[in-house]
């Protein structure tokens, strides 16, 4: 029965080693860019993006907000983690930027840029970059993180939010 135990032992930590390994390996940085062109003015894409008290009741990613103050929220989605925003930067209808200051376990930040394009449409681009720090968190955030996926999810539900809103585009 020791045998076995320190057999067990051994492997685990063998695993726990090889998944640092791995982690030490890879980059610090996830970093993710979409950008799309938007058939509604700048003005309501930038408002509904930086409308953050609001944003549960169109992400279809999101369970809630909770406003801590004027600039900073804690998003909960309705898988994972809670994580909490502040505003960095906001320069109206041109550039929205927020960084991640919860959870500690990884940092990153969220840029939005915001150009008029002719026919009250807009391009909009989005970058974000998730910084994991800890090689074991890091492992685990290139294989089961998928901000592709997350950012895809997003745009789709912003387009559906500024159509229901009545934002057309003007031809």
């Amino acid at each position: 029965m020791k045998k076995k135990i320190i057999t067990l032992i051994v492997v685990i930590s063998g695993l726990a080693l090889l998944l640092c390994l791995y982690g030490l390996a890879l980059p610090r940085q996830l970093i993710f860019y979409k950008e799309e062109v938007i058939n509604h003015p700048v003005e309501a894409v930038f408002a509904t993006v930086t409308d953050f008290k609001n944003q549960a009741k169109w992400r279809s990613d999101l369970k809630e907000i909770r406003a801590v103050s004027a600039d900073v929220w804690t998003e909960i989605p309705k898988a994972g983690e809670p994580m909490t925003f502040a505003i960095v930067q906001k320069i109206q209808d041109k550039r929205f930027v927020i960084r991640i200051i919860k959870p500690e376990n990884y940092s990153g930040s969220w840029t939005g840029i915001f150009e008029k394009l002719p026919q009250n449409r807009t391009l909009f681009k989005a970058r974000e970059v998730i910084e994991l720090k800890n090689p074991f968190i890091r492992a685990i955030g290139h294989t089961f993180i998928n901000l592709e996926t997350t950012m895809d999810t997003y745009f789709n539900d912003l387009n559906i939010k500024l159509e229901k809103d009545g934002n057309k585009k003007l031809d």
